[in-house]
Formats: structure tokens, sequence, C-alpha cells
């Protein structure tokens, strides 16, 4: 069985406050790595863009096999 430990800590990763706490949920729940999350978070210019983003990091994550 393989054990995982669940990041810590609240991380300012965008500017805007609930697109920022978003992002840090989807990291302390481990389904994005912090460097993943800052890089989508830097194209994040609008609300809109944060679905675009996001699932483009989920399939980025699907090629590399992680």
């Amino acid at each position: 069985m393989s054990r995982f430990t669940f990041p810590v800590g609240y991380h300012n990763i965008h500017r805007t406050k609930i697109v920022n706490y978003q992002l840090n949920r989807w990291h302390s729940l481990g389904y994005c790595r912090l460097e993943d999350l800052k890089a989508a978070a830097a194209r994040m210019r609008r609300m809109d863009d944060f679905k675009n983003e996001m699932v483009r990091e989920g399939e980025r994550a699907l090629s590399e096999e992680r």
C-alpha cells in the first residue's frame, strides 16, 4: 500500500482571492502540484480562464502519466 502525505500550508498563487482559494484547495487535497498551479495561475487573466487552464494542466498531467 502506498502512502500519501497531504501538502500543508496556504500559498499566494493568484492575486484574485477566490481563485487563490480554489487553487490552494486543489493543492491541499493533493490533486495538483504547486508548480503546476503556479504555471496555470500565471496564465489566468480572468475568471473565465480558470476552467480552461485547469483542464490544460489536467491533460498535461495525464500525458505525463501522473
